[in-house]
């Protein structure tokens, strides 16, 4: 991102008022090729702090961290490798994924082809989750709002398109498992 702050003082009754201000942040991201212009004016910010740059980028960082996210538009300065996929067909056996990478290149994924299966949903939304399934031909069977907690049939079951896929959803969704410290 590239990006100015701004604080100026308000105008009251003709003066410039010695407590009224407007704290602003202008930019563009991401900084090459930019993909958004956001501009933060905040009219008398009351939170302590009047300056643009304690003020209003943060806000512009929210907003322009959600604007990239939701539009898939990738960092431009130490973007991540890009990851390769080579299909090897083997005849009857399970999908597998063989993950290799080095610090010069690229990460490589070979994926072993098999029949297809189903997907692990869980964690997802109920709007990605069910658009997931029904793309590969599944019918959502919703249980539930929130995320995903449990699915029928499990992932990595066979595929079987038209079959119904059962979701069950929560809002609170499970705290993951501590982590073990090293032996």
């Amino acid at each position: 991102m590239a990006g100015k702050t701004g604080t100026a003082s308000k105008i009251v009754n003709g003066r410039y008022s010695p407590s009224e201000y407007h704290a602003s942040f202008v930019g563009f991201v991401p900084s090459r090729r930019p993909a958004f212009t956001i501009l933060v004016v905040i009219d008398s910010p009351h939170a302590g702090q009047h300056y643009g740059g304690t003020v209003a980028a943060p806000i512009f960082q929210r907003i322009a961290d959600a604007a990239l996210r939701h539009t898939g538009v990738a960092p431009t300065i130490n973007p991540l490798a890009p990851v390769l996929v080579q299909a090897a067909h083997a005849a009857g056996s399970p999908s597998e994924y063989v993950r290799t990478s080095s610090a010069a290149g690229p990460a490589q994924i070979s994926v072993l082809a098999g029949p297809p299966t189903v997907p692990d949903v869980r964690g997802l939304g109920a709007r990605d989750a069910a658009r997931r399934l029904a793309r590969l031909g599944l019918v959502p069977r919703l249980t539930g709002d929130g995320m995903v907690i449990d699915q029928d049939p499990v992932p990595g079951a066979a595929l079987e398109p038209g079959r119904p896929c059962r979701l069950w959803l929560d809002r609170v969704v499970p705290a993951p498992a501590p982590l073990l410290p090293p032996q």
